[in-house]
């Protein structure tokens, strides 16, 4: 049996929703919780590396423009949430999250 790889983040996000999970419980009518027990937290270091210059974004969104409209709604996308990685030879870099 495989099981499933889990990030580092992980771990520590649920440990945050379970204390949010006392918390709210405690402020309940009637409350559903009597007390928060101590949930120690995890480090969290996942900072989002490797995003594109200003320069670099303004030569691909040009790029982008001239495939079509859409390609370029789809890069100003993903450059405001970061939710992807883009890899262009036009500015020689690459953008990961």
């Amino acid at each position: 049996m495989h099981l499933p790889t889990m990030s580092k983040t992980r771990p520590a996000r649920e440990l945050a929703f379970l204390k949010t999970a006392f918390h709210l419980a405690t402020k309940h009518t009637p409350p559903k919780a009597r007390f928060i027990p101590y949930i120690p937290m995890l480090k969290e270091n996942n900072t989002r590396k490797g995003f594109l210059k200003k320069e670099q974004f303004v030569k691909l969104a040009n790029a982008c423009a001239n495939r079509g409209l859409w390609l370029r709604t789809i890069l100003e996308l993903t450059d405001s949430y970061g939710c992807a990685r883009v890899k262009s030879s036009i500015c020689g870099s690459s953008r990961s999250t």
